[in-house]
């Protein structure tokens, strides 16, 4: 029986959500067990050279949108993805040639060139065939890879640390390289299995490929100004806090962001993008409106979960947090005890206070 539009999008979605829960809390326990002896410092540089990397390719990921409309539109595969293949060349080219100097004299990293070419290498390659597999609309594919990903990085890690000998930091670069190659493969194999490959051929330029290039330069900007707000704290912690603030940031605050993103953002591309091109084509309007109240119902809840949750575990989150970090550091917390004791709330208050007092027992109660 065949799936109509709307149908077709709530069951990936929801099946993506699934498999993206199942996703991020295997990557995020293997985060907490990696944080428990791994050394902050190797965590932070790891965590900062990939994500400077991801953002150049990213701007890949805008292609997607573009391919997926242009394909429904037009059934011109060989073409789009050959344009798509010379774009993700140039901007792998771009990568080596300008971000990898950038990340070891600029801001001094000391990672090996071998490791971060085989970063944008298996990491190029996972892009290029979720791409692919996106644009001819393979879900099942789509949602096996985003459970395969953490495993294999995971497995991959515990290969080239207890099996290979290697350190904590190379084995988290190689692991990676490994584990995206790994899913780059499972796509091919399986996309393979479905769809021939288009050979690589030089492109013939019509109107509707010349659209296609506008609308991917254009989704490339959009993509990257919407990652660029994530960097832009990055790039700000590697100038103006200490390597350890860096680690905090990169290991427990950026993966809130990361993974919202994850749940509620790329599926999004992933599944209602490539339904409503094909209604556009279809001119099924009753479809399209559909699928707009169905996304708009999904959006508001989702906003008034998130902000409930945030609302209610704000200031245990906050608690925690300060009194850890004043048993951490000691008299530096001096002034941030003084701030924050000025408002007028019982619990902070004695918190504070409990969480100090033993540091600091000859001074009066902060109040």
């Amino acid at each position: 029986m065949p799936y109509t539009s709307i149908e077709r999008v709530k069951k990936a979605f929801l099946q993506a959500i699934l498999t993206t829960l199942i996703s991020i809390v295997i990557g995020f326990s293997f985060k907490i067990w990696l944080a428990q002896w791994v050394a902050k410092p190797d965590l932070a540089l790891f965590h900062t050279v990939i994500d400077i990397i991801s953002l150049s390719l990213i701007l890949m990921t805008g292609f997607r949108s573009s391919m997926i409309i242009s394909f429904a539109q037009t059934k011109n595969d060989r073409d789009i993805i050959n344009i798509f293949r010379f774009s993700l060349v140039c901007m792998v080219l771009l990568s080596w040639g300008a971000v990898l100097p950038y990340i070891k004299h600029q801001l001094h990293i000391d990672v090996s060139y071998f490791e971060l070419v085989g970063i944008i290498l298996g990491l190029g390659l996972k892009v290029y065939f979720a791409n692919l597999v996106a644009m001819y609309r393979l879900y099942h594919i789509s949602n096996k890879v985003t459970l395969l990903d953490p495993i294999s990085n995971l497995l991959m890690f515990l290969f080239c640390y207890y099996l290979l000998g290697l350190s904590p930091l190379s084995s988290l670069f190689i692991g990676l390289t490994l584990s995206s190659l790994i899913v780059a493969g499972y796509m091919y194999k399986h996309r393979r299995e479905l769809i021939t490959t288009q050979p690589l051929a030089t492109v013939q330029f019509n109107p509707a490929l010349v659209s296609f290039v506008k609308k991917s330069f254009t989704a490339s900007l959009e993509a990257g100004a919407c990652i660029l707000m994530i960097f832009i704290a990055i790039l700000l912690t590697i100038q103006h806090f200490s390597i350890d603030e860096l680690g905090d940031f990169q290991v427990v605050v950026r993966p809130v962001f990361t993974y919202m993103t994850l749940l509620f953002v790329f599926p999004i591309y992933r599944f209602v993008l490539p339904e409503l091109a094909v209604c556009v084509r279809n001119n099924d309007l009753a479809q399209i409106k559909q699928i707009k109240r169905w996304v708009y119902r999904l959006s508001i809840l989702v906003a008034a979960t998130f902000m409930l949750l945030m609302i209610f575990l704000f200031t245990t989150l906050c608690l925690t947090t300060i009194s850890r970090a004043i048993h951490r550091r000691g008299p530096r917390s001096v002034a941030l005890l003084t701030v924050l004791s000025v408002h007028d709330d019982q619990c902070l208050s004695a918190l504070l206070y409990k969480s100090a007092w033993p540091l600091y027992p000859k001074f009066n109660h902060p109040r």
